[in-house]
């Protein structure tokens, strides 16, 4: 992760383009003093989210992210499907009261969860049904 210093000056790069667009990269790399390199990594995102970066690491410190990997299989049941899920390192298949797969990953929404990538394993019978491995990222 960047420095706090590092994100603030790229944040107020993007803001700056982002209150005159016809800032050429040349005018900001004067303007801030800094490279091309660092203007165009500064407005490769808005200056909101640089503000989020700072606001989160202004210190400098790094936070530790989470990752939770989870298996889930749906299986047609009477013309639905029915859900369940085996979270990473457990054995055993937990029942879901989910209706459908977006009911699933809201679930671990709930729980400060958030989605990072989801691949078939298997595909069902019906649309949604199968084994898929979630991974979560807090």
């Amino acid at each position: 992760m960047k420095r706090a210093i590092d994100i603030e000056k790229r944040m107020k790069i993007a803001e700056a383009y982002e209150n005159n667009p016809n800032l050429t990269y040349l005018a900001l790399q004067q303007q801030f003093r800094t490279s091309t390199r660092v203007v165009a990594e500064a407005l490769r995102r808005p200056s909101k989210e640089w503000k989020t970066l700072l606001q989160g690491n202004t210190l400098g410190e790094e936070k530790e992210m989470k990752f939770l990997g989870i298996s889930v299989r749906g299986f047609a049941h009477d013309g639905d499907v029915d859900y369940e899920t085996q979270e990473q390192g457990c054995a055993d298949w937990k029942s879901s009261d989910a209706t459908t797969l977006a009911e699933v990953l809201e679930e671990f929404g709930r729980r400060g969860w958030e989605l990072v990538s989801m691949v078939t394993i298997q595909h069902g019978t019906l649309p949604f049904s199968g084994i898929f491995e979630i991974l979560f990222k807090q």
